[in-house]
């Protein structure tokens, strides 16, 4: 059993083991590592004690600060479309492992993806509760005629 986790990275990388992983990280992509799957978790087993069913499902999600939606709407309207696949994740991480940065794969990723994440931008006259749309120099307008930005 390793101490930490860079010990247990190592000890895997050196030899053939049975280990748990969990995704999307990329510390052992490079391996292509195989899955050993389990039957369908059962609660009922699992409460007495068996634990030869897969344990019960995780959901990786985003969190942010509760009120990101009043301190910065249009950030946590961006956050609220951001998709991934847990392949595209995974994908995108190994090449981490690879030698390329984290900031060289999201470039990359940005460059080559506009048609996915322009979905994922909205429009600075796109206001939400609470605010409305404004003139360039900061008055308010009742109408999208001349609108800069929402305030």
């Amino acid at each position: 059993v390793a101490k930490t986790f860079s010990d247990e990275v190592s000890m895997v990388k050196d030899g053939r083991f049975v280990f748990y992983w969990y995704e999307p990280d990329a510390a052992f992509t490079l391996l292509s590592p195989s899955s050993v799957i389990f039957p369908r978790h059962s609660a009922q087993q699992w409460a007495q004690g068996d634990r030869r069913t897969a344990p019960k499902a995780a959901y990786v999600n985003k969190a942010c600060s509760r009120n990101l939606q009043y301190k910065a709407p249009k950030v946590k309207d961006f956050l609220s479309k951001i998709s991934f696949d847990l392949q595209e994740a995974q994908r995108l991480l190994s090449l981490t492992q690879g030698g390329m940065s984290f900031y060289n794969v999201s470039c990359q990723w940005i460059r080559e993806n506009r048609n996915r994440w322009a979905d994922w931008v909205s429009g600075a006259t796109s206001c939400s509760a609470g605010y409305g749309l404004a003139a360039m120099t900061g008055a308010f307008l009742s109408s999208r005629d001349g609108a800069f930005i929402c305030k």
